[in-house]
């Protein structure tokens, strides 16, 4: 069974100066800006969705397409699989984008393996490279479906209000992956560690 769950958040968000032209409309490519139409190609929505290590998929790979929508502006759709090695887990993304001089709106819906705890996320550059050398991955995952629908709009020069509805369907998910480069070198190290006492 899975646990039904719906967020609604609203977030205050204080840009790095007044010319920032980072949108919600995922990954903007060099030179777009707000008056650029984006090209059709391969883009992702996160740079982590090339690739990533987490304990539940192991080693995943994911590719994505970004398609605009004629006749809409700076409006686009992105689409985004990925396929975890260890769970043998296909999960994928939709999501369309627009980016208006007034507001920039996104809407997705995915089934894909998401972060539960905002302050230890696990799909991250610095978590793949802790989870393959080091072993450790500290984050909370669960498998969801749903969708989610996020409005920015500008209340200032500096200064934008976020709003985000999310809707999805939970279930857990478990530890199906190891660190083989970790393992590696714990087998490495016992077998080396006999060696040195008995030469004492």
């Amino acid at each position: 069974m899975g646990a039904y769950l719906i967020v609604a958040a609203v977030t205050l968000l204080v840009q790095s100066s007044p010319t920032d032209t980072s949108s919600l409309t995922p990954t903007p490519q060099p030179g777009d800006s707000l008056t650029t139409t984006p090209s059709a190609g391969v883009a992702f929505e996160r740079p982590s969705d090339l690739l990533q290590y987490n304990r539940v998929q192991g080693l995943s790979l994911g590719v994505g397409y970004r398609l605009p929508l004629p006749g809409l502006g700076r409006t686009a759709a992105y689409a985004t699989a990925r396929y975890g090695f260890s769970d043998e887990r296909v999960t994928g993304r939709l999501t369309i984008g627009t980016d208006a001089s007034a507001a920039r709106l996104t809407v997705s819906a995915y089934h894909d393996v998401i972060d539960l705890d905002p302050f230890s996320p696990g799909r991250t550059f610095t978590n793949t490279l802790n989870g393959l050398l080091a072993g450790h991955d500290n984050a909370d995952y669960a498998l969801a479906d749903g969708g989610e629908g996020t409005l920015e709009l500008p209340v200032g020069p500096v200064m934008d209000l976020v709003l985000t509805a999310r809707i999805e369907q939970q279930h857990s998910v478990g530890q199906t992956a190891q660190s083989a480069i970790n393992d590696f070198f714990d087998a490495l190290a016992d077998s080396v560690a006999p060696r040195d006492d008995a030469q004492r």
